[in-house]
């Protein structure tokens, strides 16, 4: 595993997404937009998304499926955050991306699904890393499963200014492409 800890001005990217407000009322998601350059990015690059199978041959996938953790609600107002699959981000606008993360919010998780997750969250280290392991042999399992790259923010969760979290993050997954945005802060650029 290889880590590495950038930052990026979004000055424009942000410019652009209030212009959009200014003029719409609709204040679209950041994490819609870093989804779209990371799947347009991984389209350029496929091999970052690839996986050997248990023959050890390489599998590289021409869709980009992008896993993210969203947070929703439970039936019950209780918040969870949950993993949304977005299939072929990389033929996706961003307010297509956009649409997909406020609708998977919008809905209401199951009781039955909250509980099954906890249980496989509550199992011993050793058989849940089992579980993976197994997903992992299968390419095309882990993609169905898992996707092919995730994505992830430190900053999604929560409104913003009501003490959403911020910072940085470091990754730790089963995919060979993972990355976590971490807060946004003001920079003086000469």
């Amino acid at each position: 595993a290889i880590h590495g800890l950038i930052e990026v001005d979004v000055t424009r990217s942000r410019r652009i997404i209030r212009d959009h407000q200014a003029r719409t009322g609709e204040r679209l998601s950041f994490t819609a937009f870093a989804i779209a350059c990371l799947a347009r990015a991984v389209a350029e690059n496929p091999r970052v998304q690839a996986y050997r199978d248990w023959r050890n041959h390489l599998i590289v996938f021409d869709d980009v499926d992008v896993n993210t953790m969203v947070e929703g609600e439970a039936g019950d107002g209780e918040k969870i955050v949950m993993a949304l699959f977005i299939r072929a981000a990389n033929e996706k606008t961003v307010r297509q991306i956009h649409d997909e993360i406020r609708a998977f919010q919008k809905q209401e998780t199951s009781r039955s699904f909250i509980k099954a997750m906890r249980l496989l969250m509550a199992l011993p280290g050793p058989l849940r890393r089992a579980f993976y392991a197994t997903v992992s042999r299968s390419p095309h399992v882990h993609k169905k499963g898992l996707c092919t790259v995730a994505m992830s923010s430190v900053g999604m969760f929560g409104a913003p200014g009501s003490g959403s979290v911020g910072g940085w993050g470091i990754p730790i997954s089963h995919h060979t492409l993972a990355v976590t945005l971490g807060g946004i802060g003001c920079r003086q650029v000469l």
